[in-house]
């Protein structure tokens, strides 16, 4: 029963990273216009010397759109995609995992299908609509079983709430607030 009980969370906690989830998310009153990626990966945020640059983050929010228009969920402001970058990179600092193997991605892409109830091809012209490859989802994927197996570990030895509060609050966790706020802005008329 134990066992049950901590599949279902970890699979709960890996859609809901997906899905652009994850801790600390903060709402935003309007939906903002989807972000411009720029040419040059310029920093929006730092994790510990680690960076989180415009186009991965612009990628994930794409990604996340597009993927909450499969599921059915609603879709993260471009915030909370931020925010779970961060707790991800946070996550994976602290308890880094070894890659997965294609069948293992492969295995989680088609029970995300099937939770979903669509095709490979209903989901590529998703992310093609948003102008994302199935590359940028396949390698989300990938990371995220990573993610789930950093949180596993995580959760058997603390509070995963406390310690992402105690993370950001004695981590060097930067964000550009303003290039930010400038790439979901709505542009001037």
């Amino acid at each position: 029963m134990k066992q049950r009980v901590y599949g279902l969370i970890v699979a709960l906690s890996l859609t809901l990273l997906l899905i652009g989830g994850g801790l600390f998310l903060l709402n935003q009153p309007t939906q903002p216009l989807p972000p411009t990626p720029t040419p040059g990966d310029d920093p929006l945020a730092t994790v510990n010397g680690e960076t989180i640059g415009v186009n991965e983050w612009a990628a994930q929010y794409l990604l996340d759109q597009s993927l909450s228009r499969l599921s059915g969920r609603p879709a993260p402001t471009p915030r909370q995609t931020l925010d779970r970058l961060i707790n991800e990179k946070l996550l994976l600092q602290s308890y880094p995992q070894p890659v997965p193997d294609e069948a293992q991605v492969a295995q989680q892409i088609a029970a995300l299908q099937a939770s979903w109830h669509v095709d490979w091809a209903t989901l590529t012209q998703s992310l093609k609509t948003v102008g994302l490859p199935a590359a940028v989802f396949t390698d989300t994927v990938r990371r995220l079983l990573m993610v789930q197996a950093a949180q596993a570990q995580l959760s058997a030895e603390h509070d995963p709430a406390a310690w992402f509060a105690e993370m950001r609050e004695k981590g060097r966790v930067t964000v550009d607030e303003a290039r930010l706020s400038s790439l979901v802005a709505p542009s001037p008329r």
